[in-house]
Parts: structure tokens; sequence; C-alpha cells
């Protein structure tokens, strides 16, 4: 209780000093926020590409696929769900009661946008799972093959990462008098266990089961390529390339959050920052650039997809070619349209 009162206090002290010295310059805030807003837009774009190269070709409805293209579903929900946290400055906020309460959770808490993350980090892990399963274990059964089952676990993790966020944006508060976003969780709700098991189920569980199921699937990889390296070599290529998609997502995705994780870490468990309104507004600080990292992450994966799979390459480079000739065609359509006008108008005198 006197932990959760010194937090109120620190955050108010903290919205006291923000209101007179901003986080950054002027000119460094405006550059961040540049930054902030084209990340998002390629996040949007390329992911929404994804998505469309799913709608429009049937043939990449596959399992393996259908985890990609929720995978894309969720990070491109992310490049919108992380405008909040760009746009909304906290210590501005008028409303009260439960929009005061939901405008703090989605710009403070970036609750939609680690909703979405979740599900990225859930689906990356399945995908995983189940490439694991397929050239490891040569498993060919109901959970790598059924279209069912997979679209299943898309929905699956969506709801599982509704339960795990909602209450984060219920602990929020907002008051009015001091300007200030802070927690109180209800009664019988711990803190402290409730962040450890959001940690653990979004982040800790299914990075080790990634770093395990690839490191195997590397080293089964390596192994069949040295005991035969002659035979089958179409399928052998096809593992590589499955190996080298599935390390660049995992990389990007460890690298890309390190900077937030570690400015969390050393700020909640070490108390690296002072326990007072200036630690308080350099954590801030530190979190804001950090952040640029993880909604970066969310615009690497398409590129990722089009790097490792020629499948994926083609299609969106027929996309963006039939796009071109459409554009090609109702320019050339317009154009015969007004020959034909002037044509009958000479005519006509």
């Amino acid at each position: 209780m006197e932990r959760a009162e010194n937090l109120t206090r620190n955050f108010t002290a903290t919205v006291q000093y923000l209101s007179a010295k901003p986080l950054f310059t002027h000119a460094t805030g405006r550059a961040i926020t540049a930054v902030y807003v084209m990340i998002s837009i390629l996040v949007i774009a390329s992911n929404f590409l994804v998505c469309l190269l799913f709608y429009k070709d049937s043939r990449m409805r596959r399992p393996f696929n259908i985890i990609l293209f929720n995978l894309s579903l969720a990070d491109m929900m992310s490049g919108f769900a992380i405008q909040p946290y760009i746009w909304i400055d906290y210590t501005q906020i008028t409303a009260s009661g439960t929009m005061g309460k939901f405008l703090c959770s989605v710009s403070v808490g970036v609750l939609c946008f680690m909703y979405c993350i979740g599900t990225t980090v859930l689906s990356l892990c399945a995908v995983t799972i189940l490439r694991y399963l397929s050239i490891v274990r040569n498993y060919r059964g109901f959970f790598a093959t059924s279209i069912n089952f997979t679209t299943g676990f898309c929905i699956f993790t969506w709801i599982t990462g509704l339960g795990l966020t909602v209450p984060s944006g219920m602990s929020f508060e907002y008051d009015r008098n001091q300007s200030t976003c802070h927690r109180t969780w209800p009664k019988g709700v711990h803190g402290n266990l409730y962040s450890l098991l959001t940690t653990l189920v979004y982040l800790l569980l299914p990075i080790l089961l990634m770093i395990v199921c690839y490191a195997a699937l590397v080293i089964h990889i390596w192994k069949r390529s040295n005991e035969s390296p002659n035979s089958n070599i179409a399928a052998l290529r096809s593992r590589r390339n499955v190996a080298v998609l599935l390390g660049l997502l995992i990389s990007t995705l460890v690298l890309c959050w390190t900077p937030f994780t570690i400015v969390w870490i050393i700020g909640r468990v070490f108390n690296f920052f002072p326990d007072n309104a200036q630690g308080e507004y350099e954590r801030q600080r530190w979190l804001r650039i950090a952040m640029i990292f993880a909604v970066f992450n969310t615009g690497l994966d398409p590129f990722i997809y089009m790097y490792s799979s020629s499948e994926y390459r083609k299609g969106a480079m027929k996309l963006l070619r039939g796009y071109r000739n459409n554009r090609t065609g109702v320019s050339s359509q317009n154009g015969m349209s007004l020959e034909r006008a002037k044509s009958n108008a000479s005519k006509m005198r």
C-alpha cells in the first residue's frame, strides 16, 4: 500500500515536472513523432500487402500460411494501436471517469499495442513449433495439417490476449485534479503477480519455446545436409529457407525488443532511475525512444517473408504488377475516350 502511494506521488510530481519541461525539445519531439509516423505507415502498408495477398490467392491458405497471416494481421493492427501513444499527451487529458481511464490505458499503458504484440509473439511461437514438428519429428497429423485447427488457434491467440490485457486496462486511473495516470488494482488482485503472469505467457515462455525448437530445427537440418548432401536437394533447400525465415523473425523480434526490455528492467527491477520526478522523467524519455525499435519490428516481418519465400515474393510482385496494369488500363481507356470525343467533335464540325 505504501509503495502504491509512493508511485502515485511520483506520478503526480512527474506530471508537474513535465508540465514545466517537455520530454524533448520542440525540434527533437517533432522529429521523433515524424519517425513514429513513418514507421507506422510502413507497418500498416507492408502488412496490409501480405493480408491482401493471402485474401487474393487461395493457394496461400495452408495451415502454415494461416498463422503467418494472423501474425501479419496482428502486426498491421499494432500500427494503428500505437497511434494513441504517439498523439495523446496524458498530462493534457480533460476527460474523466471511464473515458479518462481508457485514454490512460491506451496512451501511457500502450494497452492496445501490447495486445497486438502478444498475438504476434504467440503466432510466431506457433509457427516455430509447427515447423519443428513437421521437419524434426516428421509429424503430419491433425495439428500440423488441419486448417480448422490453425484457424481456431489464431482465434485463441486473440481471445487469450484480450483476457490478459483487459485487467491491465482496468487498473489505470486518471486523476483529473493532478492530471496524472496511475494504477489502482482492484481488491484481491496482486499487481506484481499479474505482471509476472503476463510476462511469462506473452514473452518469456514463447521465446524460450521458439529458441529451443529453432535450435533443434537447425541442428536437424545441419545433420541431414552432412549425412546426405545430394539426396532430395529440393526438400533440403525448402527446409533451409524455412530455417532462414524463422531465424530472421525470431532474431529481429529479440533485437528490436531488447532496448525496451532493458529500460523496463533497469527502471522497475533495479531502480536505475531515481525514485522522484526527475527519475520518472528520464525513464519516460528512454521508453519513448526504445519503443521506436519495438514498433519498427512489426514492419520488418513482411520484408522477411519476401526475402525468405519465393512464393510470397512472386505473389507480392504479381499484386503490384496487377495494380499498375489496372492503373495503366484505366489511363489508356480514358485516353481513348478522349480521342473518340475529339474525333466526333471534328466530324460534327
